[in-house]
């Protein structure tokens, strides 16, 4: 496998790269949302060395790795697996070589981190911290047959979407950075109220 920096793709697969994500984005929020705003630190991920055509995932490598690597949750996948233990493994030991600082944190589902560890096992290094997510899914069948809630003390419920009243967004702020700081944000990042605020946005719309 070879990874290759976003800036360096072909306006066709830069395009993919794109899709790719939109596809995938309920697995990688936080990547998706370094991802619309720079290329930088990003890798596609691609099978065929000599011509790489089909992406199979997206890596940000900074301080914290961020990852979408859909390939990771597939049991017969397992050949595709292993190669990309291997290949990221030798991609963070030129990283160490060339004095590049090797990632402190990984973060994202549960499968793709579990990839990304061995390799770092690989090269003898150990991230500081580790964030691995399941995903929990409702559908709108699910959701639909949940019966009204039968609240205690006049609580209204009210429709989360782009042109919420102000003073719901503020209160929906509020508790989107209390779960970013609890849930999302690794130790080794800061946490970005501009970001935060980039996210909500996103999700209300």
């Amino acid at each position: 496998m070879q990874f290759i920096p976003l800036g360096k793709l072909s306006k066709k697969l830069n395009a993919a790269a794109v899709r790719f994500i939109v596809t995938n984005e309920i697995l990688c929020v936080q990547l998706s949302a370094h991802f619309r705003k720079s290329d930088g630190d990003i890798y596609a991920v691609f099978a065929d060395e000599q011509k790489p055509s089909e992406i199979y995932g997206i890596l940000k490598i900074g301080t914290t790795v961020l990852h979408c690597l859909p390939f990771a949750a597939v049991k017969t996948a397992a050949p595709l697996q292993e190669n990309f233990v291997k290949s990221l493994a030798s991609f963070l030991l030129k990283r160490q070589e060339e004095k590049l600082p090797l990632p402190e944190c990984v973060n994202g589902t549960a499968g793709g981190s579990a990839l990304i560890m061995q390799a770092f096992r690989l090269i003898g290094k150990n991230p500081r911290q580790t964030n691995e997510y399941t995903l929990m899914k409702l559908d709108t069948a699910a959701f639909s047959a949940i019966q009204p809630y039968p609240f205690m003390h006049g609580e209204q419920l009210v429709r989360c979407k782009k042109d919420v009243p102000a003073i719901y967004k503020q209160k929906l702020l509020v508790l989107q950075e209390q779960y970013e700081k609890e849930e999302v944000v690794p130790d080794c990042m800061t946490f970005s109220e501009d970001s935060c605020r980039l996210r909500l946005a996103n999700a209300l719309r």
